[in-house]
């Protein structure tokens, strides 16, 4: 399951000015306005940058009633990217029985690309005054083989073993150099976390990251070793 971590709100709140608003003439930025309504010009500054990027937008008073607040947009964002389950993949495969790794011979450790892709969601206020994006990326795989072995980062979904693969054809490998029948049950427990970073834009403007997150998945392993028999 996903494990969430708080956004950072106090670094965010210091570096964004919610949408101002100011009573504007019959002309605003070269357009001509209706002289019998009311019209406020919106400009929102994120972490220095202003937008939106080509410049001032003019609402009427109706349509910035209340006024935007890209938090909120963010937030709702936020809400909507669902990270997948992961679907993780191994060579001896762990899912069929009577099949098991060997010592000495490195197992393969993959997972679907789907596993392993950014997710973008994008929101925009009632008005289209302003449009907030949220992309979720994963940073790194990082398989715990189980048998007190460091963990083998993973900086993309790894790759499917296929026969005829060339043996250094990925580096998300790993090789056992005892056989699980030492340890309780007789199987190592192989666990994968993959690490996601959260970046959000304001009408195109780059507003950094504010939010993190996991996906985890586990499952048994048995290793086993192959006794070379004399004749």
């Amino acid at each position: 399951m996903p494990h969430e971590s708080e956004p950072d709100g106090v670094r965010a709140a210091a570096n964004c000015i919610q949408a101002e608003r100011h009573t504007a003439g019959t002309t605003v930025s070269g357009q001509v306005l209706d002289p019998e309504q009311e019209y406020f010009e919106v400009l929102v500054s994120c972490n220095g940058v202003s937008t939106p990027a080509g410049g001032i937008v003019i609402v009427s008073g109706a349509e910035l009633t209340p006024g935007v607040d890209p938090f909120a947009l963010r937030a709702e964002a936020l809400a909507a990217v669902v990270l997948p389950t992961l679907d993780v993949q191994t060579n001896p495969p762990h899912s069929t029985p009577g099949r098991f790794g060997v010592v000495r011979i490195p197992t393969w450790f993959w997972m679907d690309v789907a596993s392993f892709s950014p997710i973008t969601e994008t929101v925009t206020d009632p008005a289209g005054v302003l449009t907030v994006s949220v992309t979720a990326t994963p940073e790194v795989a990082r398989w715990d083989p189980g048998d007190g072995s460091r963990a083998v980062e993973c900086f993309d979904a790894g790759v499917e073993w296929v026969p005829g693969i060339a043996e250094d054809a990925s580096d998300c490998t790993h090789t056992y150099l005892q056989s699980s029948a030492l340890v309780p049950g007789d199987e190592y427990t192989v666990s994968v976390e993959v690490a996601w970073v959260y970046t959000w834009t304001l009408d195109g403007a780059d507003q950094g990251e504010f939010f993190t997150n996991v996906t985890t998945d586990s499952f048994p392993y048995g290793v086993g070793e192959i006794q070379a028999v004399e004749s």
